[in-house]
């Protein structure tokens, strides 16, 4: 008999079960969660709160593509926005009070500066109007007292680590204050130390006295740089980078960020992205860095563990713009993108055997490479028209329109056809009842999407703002952080020329035919097989890339006979 071995037991019924049963985000399986719709319809939002709870469960986040504006370094910023909305909303209620805005501040405790600071943005913003001395209450500010209108809601940020290629130099001095070590004043000086030497006053005057480590806050964001796995030498260091970086990041609660914009060069980024996707077979299952904890290496019963300890094995890899890093034939996306496209193509369809979430989102379904695609378990749609999500979708909007008529039905509406809805919908009412329970898949708010599973259920699902600031379009990170940094072009990794003349092209091609011609006649391999071993060829470097992944094993029979009768010729 085996004794002192943790046992979990795990059931599974033999019953069809619905998957929103036990709640649609497990914890205790992985899962692959896609989410589309079009630009602006809220997946960033979606995706950001989705982690977030993830990460709340101690998963370990590792938040490593979106836009190209550092979108996902937000993690590590709060502007304070829920304060500052509810102020706003605060002064509102004056209305509902039927009291002048200006005395119920003065009943809550607003200080008449901090009043008209905000009197001043909500006019405007338009929500309220102000003619002589009548005030009056806007739309928008009733939809925004009735919580109708999403905006920010931060008011906490999570520590960070970035990675950026070592031939970026982050300004020391411009992070540090991002991260507040510096005193801010005399003020918050004396709230710790009661005295101060001249020298030292005249630094703080100029904010440019340190705080002493103990009383400096930990920081939001630590930076650690990386060798951008080009070639066979530079991605043996990086791994050994990588492994260091994600193992530390989980003892210090971090999360791992990454983003394409920090890289200057045409293929590093796609190279780095590719390699850290490879490595997770390796680091989940054979490293033993993350293999589940047993109550002997936490020194306590299981119930006492925290989240993080019951989670000390997972990891949830985030992909925003994941059309970007895998591509379909039918875009046209960056040349290095095929590396990272086979790699996310090889590591989905496991990616439960290796402990490890995956969400990613995008606008058009066929702009994503299929492969990747029919992967996931759910998939979330958001706010699009028929044509953006494309014929395979088609099932969703009639589905949609039969629940809307079932739900007119249970309100005791007699209705026959889809075509009769119309004379329900024109009462505000009742169209109000359906777009609350079945909005439309065209007409959904940002805060709403549908969640699809592979079993063909659909439900409603509510979607909040992150803790964290959610970046939008016109912010700029470099101006909300106040981080800086230079590009040294001596440690740039040495770019491949893409140019190739014709002749060139001609003398490629007739090498990989030799090589299809050898593999086929010789080796007796197939031309699916055939087709595999090239395009592992592309990824290793070993030919250009010629887009080899997108095409079908037909292809190569037929390029093949085609030389071949050329060569008989001769």
């Amino acid at each position: 008999m085996v004794e002192n071995v943790d046992f979990t037991p795990s059931f599974r019924s033999k019953k069809p079960q619905k998957f929103m049963d036990d709640g649609w985000l497990k914890t205790n399986e992985p899962q692959v969660i896609l989410f589309q719709g079009m630009r602006g319809a809220g997946k960033g939002v979606a995706v950001d709160k989705t982690a977030e709870e993830l990460y709340k469960e101690g998963i370990n986040i590792w938040h490593i593509w979106g836009a190209r504006s550092f979108e996902n370094l937000y993690w590590a910023v709060n502007k304070d926005c829920k304060e500052k909305y509810d102020k706003m909303k605060l002064i509102l209620k004056a209305f509902e009070n039927k009291i002048p805005l200006k005395k119920w501040a003065e009943q809550n405790r607003m200080f008449e500066k901090e009043f008209a600071y905000y009197i001043e943005i909500i006019k405007n913003n338009k929500l309220i109007s102000v003619a002589g001395e009548h005030v009056k209450l806007e739309e928008l500010g009733k939809d925004f007292l009735k919580g109708d209108v999403l905006h920010c809601n931060c008011h906490k940020s999570y520590p960070i680590v970035w990675i950026v290629p070592d031939y970026i130099e982050i300004d020391q001095e411009s992070l540090d204050r991002f991260n507040e070590q510096y005193w801010k004043d005399l003020k918050e000086y004396s709230k710790y130390l009661l005295e101060i030497t001249r020298d030292e006053k005249q630094l703080l005057v100029q904010q440019k006295l340190k705080k002493p480590k103990q009383f400096a806050p930990i920081p939001k964001i630590v930076v650690k740089t990386i060798t951008p796995p080009t070639n066979a030498t530079r991605k043996e260091v990086f791994q050994k980078q990588f492994t260091e970086i994600v193992v530390q990041a989980r003892e210090q609660k971090r999360i791992v960020v990454m983003n394409p914009a920090i890289f200057e060069y045409a293929n590093d980024k796609f190279d780095t992205l590719a390699e850290i996707i490879r490595m997770i077979p390796y680091l989940m299952n054979k490293s033993g860095l993350f293999s589940p904890l047993s109550e002997s290496d936490v020194g306590k019963a299981r119930k006492h563990w925290t989240k993080q300890q019951k989670s000390w094995h997972k990891i949830a890899i985030v992909i925003n713009e994941l059309r970007s890093v895998a591509p379909s034939s039918r875009l046209s996306g960056e040349r290095e993108s095929s590396k990272s496209k086979k790699a996310i193509y090889d590591f989905i369809p496991e990616a439960r055997h290796m402990k490890t979430w995956f969400l990613g989102d995008y606008q058009n379904p066929e702009d994503l490479y299929a492969g990747v695609r029919y992967q996931a378990n759910i998939v979330v749609i958001k706010r699009a028209s028929r044509n953006i999500l494309g014929s395979d979708w088609g099932w969703l909007f009639d589905k949609i329109e039969r629940d809307r008529i079932g739900l007119l039905r249970k309100a005791g509406k007699h209705i026959e056809r889809p075509d009769e809805v119309w004379r329900f919908e024109k009462h505000p009412k009742i169209r109000k009842y359906l777009n609350d329970r079945r909005p439309r898949v065209d007409d959904m708010p940002d805060n709403i999407g549908y969640l699809t599973f592979i079993n063909g259920e659909v439900a409603r699902w509510r979607f909040d703002m992150p803790s964290f600031h959610h970046k939008t379009s016109l912010e700029d990170f470099q101006k909300d952080t106040g981080i800086t940094w230079r590009i040294n072009t001596k440690k740039a990794p040495k770019e491949q020329s893409t140019t190739t003349n014709s002749h060139q092209k001609r003398k490629i091609k007739e090498t990989i035919l030799k090589k299809i011609d050898h593999m086929h006649e010789t080796e007796g391999k197939s031309f699916k097989q055939i087709k595999d071993e090239l395009v592992q060829m592309q990824t290793d470097g070993e030919i250009p890339n010629m887009g080899y992944e997108e095409r079908e094993p037909i292809y190569f029979n037929n390029l093949w006979n085609r030389w071949k009768k050329k060569q008989d010729k001769f």
